[in-house]
C-alpha cells in the first residue's frame, strides 16, 4: 500500500508538507467559493434593485423602436436586455422575496414583476442572439404597458470551472514553493543524518571513523555525540582486547621455549615425542594468535581495486606450487575493500579446501548488490552440526584434521571475522555431488 511513498525522509516530509498545504488550501477555496457567490448574488441584486427601476422609468414613454434602440445600447457582457412577447423568467428558482422589493420599486406602470434564478449551461449565444456568459444568471420579466415584456439578464457569478482554474494554478505554485522550501530546510536537517548514515556503515566494515561534526537540530546533535561516544568506546575496547590477545601470545612463547628445552630432555623417546607435539601444538597456536592479532591491529584503508585480479593471481599462486585449483570468474570486478586483508581471508579459504579436498574450485559472481566468492572442494565434507562450530577460534574436527595436515584452528575464523568488517559474511554447506563449500559474500 505504501509501495509509492518516497522512501527518504526528505521525500516524506516534501509529501507531507504539501499535502498538508494543498488540503488547506482547498478547504479555503471552497469556502471561499462559497463566500464569493454570496456576496457576488447580494452586491448584483442591490445594483439591479438600484437602476433598473430608472431604466424602467427611461423607456415607458418611448416608442417601440426607440426603446430597442436604447435597449441595444445598454447590453453589455455581463447583463442582456430584450424585448418579448412572453416573460423569460418562466424558469428556474423564483427569488419572491428580491422579487418584491423590486415591485415596490417600480413605477406604477409596470404592473408586474417576476424574478428567478436560473443557468445557463453552455457558453454561446443567448435564446435572442445576444451573446451571454455561462454561469448562474438573475433573470427579471417587468410587463409594459403595451403588453410587451422587457426581459433582464444578469449574470450573477462566473461558473465554477473558471473560478476553479485561477485557484488551481495559484494551488499548484504555491505546492511548488512549499515544496521546494522544504525540501531546501529539510535537507539542511538531514545532512548530519546522511554523514551519520555513512559513518555508521564504514564503521560497521571495521574502517577507522574519526569523531563526526555534531551539527543540526538537537536531536541530530545528541544522535551524533552519542555515535561518536560509542564509536570511541569500541574502538578502545577492539583495541584493549587486541592488545591483551598479542601480549598474551607473546608471553606465551618464553615458557613453551623452556618447556621444549626440558622436554627434550626427557630419555624416554615415546614421553619425549609425545610432549614435543603437544609444545609445537601450543607454539602454533600462539603464533597463529599473535599473528591475527598483529594483523587485527594493523589499519588498512579501503580502496578499489580489481577483485577479480586479486583473486585469480591467488589461485596462480597455489596453481604454480602445484596444487589443483582452478578460478572461474569475469575479467574485471571493481569492489571497494580492503585488499591486504581480504587476500588473506580468500587464501584461507583456498588453503582449507585443498588440505582436506583433492582440489579447489574457485567461483566469482556478481549481482547488482553482492559479490559472492564461492570455494568448491572434492574432500569428505563436514557433519551438518559442526558446520558453524568450525569458525570458532581454535576448533579442529579431529575427523578431518590431524596433526600432519590441520592447522591453528584460525584460518575459518580470521576468514568470517575479515568478511564481516566489510559488511559481508563467510558460510559452508556441504554439496550434494561430495565435499564442502564455502561461500565468501560482500556488499557491491
Amino acid at each position: 500500500m505504501t509501495h509509492w511513498l518516497p522512501t527518504s525522509l526528505t521525500g516524506r516530509l516534501v509529501l507531507a508538507v504539501v499535502v498538508a498545504v494543498v488540503a488547506a488550501q482547498a478547504v479555503a477555496g471552497v469556502i471561499l467559493l462559497r463566500e464569493q457567490r454570496h456576496v457576488t448574488r447580494h452586491v448584483v441584486r442591490a445594483f439591479t434593485l438600484d437602476r433598473v427601476p430608472g431604466i424602467a422609468q427611461l423607456i415607458l414613454p418611448m416608442s417601440p423602436d426607440r426603446r430597442a434602440e436604447i435597449l441595444r445600447v445598454l447590453n453589455s457582457s455581463t447583463t442582456r436586455y430584450t424585448l418579448a412577447d412572453t416573460p423569460l423568467a418562466e424558469t428556474g428558482e423564483r427569488d419572491l422575496r428580491f422579487q418584491a422589493r423590486l415591485q415596490r420599486a417600480m413605477p406604477p406602470a409596470i404592473v408586474d414583476v417576476r424574478a428567478t434564478i436560473r443557468s445557463v449551461p453552455e457558453r454561446g449565444r443567448g435564446r435572442y442572439g445576444t451573446p451571454l456568459p455561462d454561469g448562474d444568471v438573475l433573470t427579471l420579466s417587468l410587463h409594459l404597458p403595451d403588453g410587451r415584456w422587457l426581459n433582464i439578464e444578469r449574470v450573477l457569478h462566473p461558473p465554477i470551472p473558471e473560478m476553479i482554474w485561477p485557484m488551481a494554478l495559484s494551488l499548484g505554485l504555491s505546492a511548488i514553493a512549499v515544496a521546494v522550501a522544504v525540501a531546501l530546510a529539510v535537507r539542511r536537517i538531514v545532512r548530519p543524518l546522511a554523514t551519520l548514515s555513512d559513518a555508521a556503515d564504514r564503521l560497521g566494515r571495521g574502517e577507522n571513523v574519526g569523531p563526526l561534526l555534531e551539527e543540526g537540530p538537537a536531536d541530530v546533535r545528541r544522535t551524533t555525540h552519542a555515535f561518536n561516544v560509542m564509536s570511541e568506546r569500541l574502538t578502545r575496547f577492539v583495541a584493549d582486547r587486541t592488545r591483551m590477545l598479542a601480549a598474551i601470545a607473546h608471553d606465551l612463547r618464553t615458557p613453551i621455549t623452556g618447556m621444549r628445552l626440558r622436554a627434550e630432555m626427557i630419555d624416554e623417546a615415546e614421553t619425549r615425542e609425545r610432549m614435543l607435539a603437544g609444545l609445537n601444538d601450543m607454539a602454533e597456536m600462539t603464533e597463529a594468535a599473535l599473528t591475527f592479532a598483529q594483523a587485527d591491529a594493523q589499519e588498512e584503508d579501503s580502496r578499489r581495486i580489481d577483485l577479480a585480479s586479486l583473486v585469480q593471481s591467488i589461485c596462480d599462486d597455489f596453481a604454480d606450487a602445484g596444487e589443483a585449483v582452478r578460478f572461474q570468474g569475469p575479467d574485471r570486478l571493481d569492489a571497494i575493500c580492503r585488499p591486504t586483508a581480504l587476500k588473506r581471508a580468500v587464501r584461507n579459504l583456498i588453503v582449507n579446501a585443498v588440505r582436506y579436498g583433492q582440489a579447489a574450485e574457485v567461483t566469482l559472481t556478481h549481482t547488482a548488490t553482492a559479490i559472492t566468492l564461492t570455494i568448491a572442494d572434492d574432500g569428505p565434507g563436514l557433519p551438518e552440526d559442526q558446520l558453524e562450530r568450525v569458525f570458532d577460534p581454535f576448533v579442529r574436527l579431529e575427523e578431518s584434521r590431524s596433526r600432519e595436515t590441520g592447522g591453528s584452528g584460525l584460518g575459518l575464523s580470521i576468514a568470517r571475522n575479515i568478511a564481516r568488517a566489510h559488511g559481508g559474511d563467510v558460510t559452508l554447506a556441504n554439496r550434494p555431488e561430495g565435499g564442502a563449500e564455502a561461500r565468501l559474500t560482500l556488499p557491491l
